[in-house]
């Protein structure tokens, strides 16, 4: 294998790899299918491109680097060459995967690429976005201010779309009188425009009102209530009056307490 040394401490190599201190350096697959690396001091990004600035010849200053069995990931010095647009348009790998897509219908480039181009590529994102997604937790961690500032330029957007949508409600446009008119039409009874000696003088009457609907019930059931004692006593009278010369016998001997009833005297 040869080796061409980067800027960076980077290697290229002719089986269309990268190198650093000894090991493969993995690269990220872009949207269209290649694989990607930038290199400080390098022109371009892409694999295949690097691969071929250092090991092929470009006498006629040709524009693209075509892959000549149509594996965009397989970047070997073998499977590369410098080509026009034309030449890497009309290579017949490339033509055929065009014409097995070309009738159906919102066709990708992605869709042309084989099963296990696409299972790497998803895998390289996947890693790439754990990643930076990593990089940005460890940053906003040691940057809390960051993440307040986040949040208030958040709320501060959400505000001005809430201005932005605002519609008044035909209501807000009344005039007070209008909305007096319109409350006192729905709620006769309501106490929102009332003033304090209004509400003084409605809390009176409905006190008023009050005791007087208590004392026509009352006087309403006053008969009924003298019918039911009256039969209550007649059919109760014996037990009642016990319970009467009881309650005598109690206080009697309350106030006398040395009194001993007749028959609990002994002889």
């Amino acid at each position: 294998m040869k080796f061409i040394e980067l800027e960076g401490g980077f290697y290229a190599c002719d089986d269309g790899n990268l190198y650093k201190d000894g090991k493969v350096v993995k690269c990220n697959v872009s949207p269209k299918g290649y694989y990607q690396f930038y290199i400080k001091g390098c022109k371009d990004v892409l694999v295949h491109r690097i691969i071929a600035s250092c090991f092929i010849p470009n006498e006629e200053g040709k524009p693209c680097v075509d892959h000549i069995n149509g594996d965009k990931l397989d970047n070997r010095v073998e499977n590369l060459k410098w080509v026009t647009y034309k030449e890497n348009a009309n290579n017949p790998i490339t033509k055929a995967k065009n014409a097995e897509h070309a009738f159906k219908v919102g066709h990708k480039l992605y869709d042309s690429l084989s099963s296990e181009t696409k299972e790497r590529m998803k895998e390289a994102s996947r890693e790439t976005a754990r990643k930076i997604n990593e990089k940005r937790r460890a940053y906003l961690e040691e940057h809390p201010e960051i993440v307040e500032e986040i949040k208030n330029r958040r709320h501060e957007k959400d505000r001005e779309y809430r201005k932005s949508h605002y519609v008044p409600h035909p209501r807000v446009l009344l005039t007070e009188e209008e909305k007096k008119e319109r409350y006192l039409k729905k709620y006769p009874n309501g106490k929102k425009y009332l003033t304090e000696e209004e509400l003084a003088e409605r809390r009176k009457m409905k006190e008023a009102e009050r005791k007087a609907k208590a004392k026509e019930r009352y006087y309403s059931r006053i008969d009924e209530m003298r019918e039911y004692r009256k039969k209550y006593r007649q059919e109760h009278l014996e037990e009642l009056r016990e319970k009467d010369r009881e309650r005598y016998r109690k206080r009697y001997a309350k106030d006398h307490p040395g009194y001993i009833p007749y028959f609990h005297r002994e002889e």
